[in-house]
């Protein structure tokens, strides 16, 4: 890590424990730091969370507030590390780049399918449609994710397995 991502990652942990003193409070002055050193970058993500943290009629608001409640404060800061860090401040430009290079859309997270092979038919989900026929081995599950992860730049993904 260089030395202006550890900088951003130390405000970002001095931020979280401002938030943990008061989080209904704390939030907004949070986002209004973040609106003013955002500049464009971000514009509809910032929105989308201050609407969440701000109107209780929606079902994120709740959530959000538990985070800083029900969880241990280490994994809530590891998490928004990982998040607004690695995969913010860090992965964005690298995807960026990418997506100029090669012309196409680079995720910014990724979701890690070991396996499609399920059958519990849960709604909304896609995994049983497709059988067993498309299972990796773990070895080549982690090179080809490791690789391509390193190749374009995401920084952020979620095991469903």
């Amino acid at each position: 890590m260089n030395a202006a991502t550890t900088l951003k990652k130390f405000g970002l942990e001095q931020a979280f424990h401002y938030i943990y003193k008061d989080p209904d409070k704390n939030m907004l002055k949070i986002m209004d730091w973040a609106d003013k050193f955002a500049g464009d970058n971000f514009v509809s993500q910032r929105k989308t969370i201050r609407e969440v943290i701000t109107n209780p009629e929606l079902p994120y608001y709740s959530y959000v507030r538990r985070i800083f409640t029900d969880i241990a404060p280490h994994v809530t800061e590891t998490l928004v590390v990982n998040f607004f860090i690695n995969s913010g401040l860090v992965g964005w430009p690298k995807e960026e780049e990418m997506r100029k290079k090669y012309n196409c859309n680079i995720p910014w997270a990724i979701l890690l399918d070991p396996t499609s092979a399920c059958n519990l038919h849960c709604t909304g989900c896609w995994a049983a449609e497709y059988g067993n026929k498309f299972n990796l081995s773990y070895a080549d599950l982690l090179f080809r994710f490791q690789h391509k992860t390193a190749q374009y730049g995401s920084q952020s993904y979620s095991n469903t397995a």
